[in-house]
């Protein structure tokens, strides 16, 4: 702003010193009651006339107003360099406003990131995650704009002896899906009451889903949870079963849900372990899975 109020400025004053000069010229003209003329004096009068009447695009009769015109002109003009030094000093205030107050959320920012970060690293272990790390690093944007300052990156290592990176360049799906569960988690603690996850045990089995699923049912203490999976060691954790089945009838495709009791609990979760048949090693399977919990 400051570089374009300068070229303002400097073209307002060259349009001033214009309209000075013309208004001098148009007074010398016309004011000629004291002053004796002869014919060569009346043929230039014409002549200049003519010229600035094609000038200023009016009629000769017109010029005269045009003095009046150009006066106001240069009034106004006047007016605008307060006018621009008015606005800039506003533009200084509101610049200096805006980087106080930008400090302000990037100091909150801060703050809040450092507790965030302990909450979700105490999450970790649970889901076979010991030796991971989360961390929230801010870097300086170059534009200001309403997001203030800075802008937040969320970085992780998996192991003690990696380096720190951005969590979409070096984690694997399941870890992934595991530091996206401690972070909805701890994002969620204090205002959401019912929170819902989406495969959210994508990519891991055995051990680990079974931790997730721990997890899980934990924060069903206090909440309401509800998650999709295709998990058996995590359906086994649920407290209720509702089974999603797709169909394709009279043309159109249809989704049913169905609430299952204890045995068909046991049957589908079977049907997880074993596939298509179940065997009555996976119902025995499945069934050892739901005692555990």
């Amino acid at each position: 702003l400051p570089d374009i109020s300068k070229k303002m400025v400097k073209i307002l004053d060259s349009f001033l010193i214009d309209l000075n000069e013309l208004k001098n010229d148009l007074s010398s003209i016309l004011d000629s009651e004291n002053n004796k003329i002869g014919i060569n004096d009346i043929d230039e009068r014409i002549f200049q006339y003519n010229r600035l009447s094609k000038r200023y695009n009016c009629d000769q009769d017109e010029l005269v107003n045009k003095i009046d015109y150009f006066q106001s002109l240069i009034n106004n003009f006047k007016n605008v360099h307060e006018e621009l030094k008015l606005k800039k000093q506003n533009t200084i205030k509101a610049e200096q406003d805006y980087l106080e107050s930008s400090k302000v959320l990037s100091n909150k920012r801060k703050n809040t990131a450092n507790i965030m970060d302990k909450m979700i690293n105490q999450e970790l272990p649970d889901l076979k995650l010991e030796n991971g790390l989360f961390k929230t690093e801010f870097d300086d944007v170059e534009v200001y704009g309403p997001v203030g300052i800075d802008k937040a990156k969320f970085l992780i290592r998996t192991n003690p002896k990696s380096e720190m990176n951005e969590i979409k360049k070096i984690s694997s799906g399941g870890e992934l899906c595991r530091f996206a569960l401690a972070i909805k988690v701890v994002s969620s603690l204090n205002k959401i009451k019912t929170i819902v996850f989406d495969e959210v045990d994508s990519g891991i089995g055995g051990s680990v889903a079974s931790a997730v699923g721990e997890r899980l049912k934990r924060l069903g203490r206090r909440k309401q949870i509800i998650v999709v999976t295709h998990s058996p060691q995590v359906a086994a954790l649920g407290n209720q079963h509702l089974k999603v089945t797709k169909s394709y009838v009279d043309g159109n495709n249809v989704t049913r849900l169905v609430s299952l009791n204890s045995n068909e609990k046991i049957n589908e979760i079977a049907r997880m372990l074993s596939g298509r048949d179940i065997t009555p090693e996976a119902e025995l399977a499945a069934k050892n899975l739901i005692n555990s919990k």
